[in-house]
């Protein structure tokens, strides 16, 4: 029992004094927490700051690395407007001599005007310049190597075209076989030339007396036209203005040929040619001279047509649109361009004397279509 009651004793010494070390280690009930500045005893932190949420000022520039203002270059100037002359204009060359343009054929090339004209002398397809088109330079020949169906000496009335990237030559020619006149094509990369010409004709209907005066339209969709004369008369016939669609790139016809305009006598005896289409307003536009070109009696006509196939009226019923006047006989081959919304020709006519030794000369003059009627300058036809 003694030894019982001691170990109750200890245990009971052993509990007491826990529980005393219990109770002085709980926090006060009131009065303030001792602060124990313990600083020194604590180690240094050695981890990074976390980083500034300001960004460092950048290191000033020197002048050696100091970066100039960025200078942009100012837009290219617009091109100059186009001038065209306000009045009927006998062209000339560079020594003031009148400009030999048989059957000119008109074209704006950049910023520069050429014409293309019938065979003058040696020259097979003469071709002049201009920045004005009141004074030309003679550049020379652009065809000068023939096809071999074609008879030296007579080649007649070119058109040129630019066309799916390269410059297209049409042009009439004496059939060296049959006699008859043809129409021949050639291309060139350049509008100055060289052309060179297919080997065969594009259009020789020999059984209807041939073909001459071939001229590109284009219509408003792309289409490509070829319109010429049938020299029908060549064989006592009437003859014919008519029209064929070309290929894409102009070298070839496709389709059938329709007729656009047939001789029916009167003051067009006793032959109609040159065809020249224009689209204005609406409307399609055919000019076409009529008579013998070595006469006084060599005039413009003008009809409007239905479509690029015809049929067409005429509207100079009476007479020709633009005729012989005191200093010019025999006006024709009208050829006309279409610049910033002005319309302006390019034809012949006789100046000083009708045939040879002379030869017909280049005249450009301001056009206008009011109202379907056609004006050369300010003057309505008729007046």
């Amino acid at each position: 029992m003694r030894r019982l009651a001691l170990i109750m004793a200890t245990f009971t010494v052993i509990v007491g004094a826990a529980f005393a070390v219990l109770l002085s280690r709980a926090p006060a009930a009131a009065g303030p927490v001792e602060q124990v500045d313990d600083s020194e005893a604590r180690p240094t932190r050695l981890a990074d700051p976390l980083p500034s949420t300001t960004a460092p000022e950048p290191p000033a520039r020197s002048a050696t690395t100091a970066v100039p203002p960025v200078t942009l270059p100012a837009p290219p100037a617009p091109p100059p407007p186009v001038v065209l002359p306000q009045a009927r204009t006998l062209a000339v060359d560079t020594s003031g001599a009148k400009v030999p343009a048989a059957d000119p054929a008109l074209i704006r090339d950049g910023d520069v005007w050429r014409v293309y004209t019938t065979q003058f002398r040696y020259t097979n397809v003469p071709m002049w310049e201009s920045d004005d088109l009141v004074t030309w330079t003679r550049v020379g020949d652009v065809l000068p190597t023939l096809p071999a169906w074609v008879k030296w000496g007579k080649t007649w009335a070119p058109d040129v075209t630019e066309i799916d990237g390269q410059w297209v030559l049409f042009f009439s020619a004496r059939h060296e076989a049959s006699g008859m006149q043809c129409i021949g094509h050639a291309v060139a990369a350049d509008a100055a030339g060289p052309f060179t010409a297919f080997p065969e004709p594009i259009v020789c209907p020999i059984d209807d007396g041939g073909a001459i005066d071939p001229m590109v339209f284009q219509e408003g969709n792309g289409q490509l036209r070829l319109l010429w004369k049938v020299d029908a008369n060549a064989i006592g016939r009437a003859s014919v203005l008519r029209s064929q669609a070309l290929s894409a790139d102009g070298l070839t016809l496709e389709g059938d040929p329709s007729d656009l305009l047939r001789y029916e006598g009167g003051w067009e005896w006793p032959l109609i040619e040159q065809p020249e289409m224009v689209a204005r307003d609406g409307e399609l536009h055919l000019f076409y001279a009529a008579g013998w070109y070595n006469t006084e009696n060599y005039q413009v006509g003008h009809a409007v047509c239905e479509s690029v196939a015809g049929p067409c009226e005429r509207t100079s019923t009476d007479g020709g649109w633009i005729v012989s006047s005191p200093g010019i006989a025999g006006p024709g081959a009208l050829s006309v361009m279409e610049i910033d919304g002005d319309l302006v020709g390019a034809y012949h006519g006789w100046i000083d004397a009708i045939g040879a030794p002379d030869t017909r000369s280049l005249i450009i003059e301001p056009l206008s279509l009011i109202d379907g009627i056609p004006r050369t300058g300010s003057v309505p036809v008729g007046d």
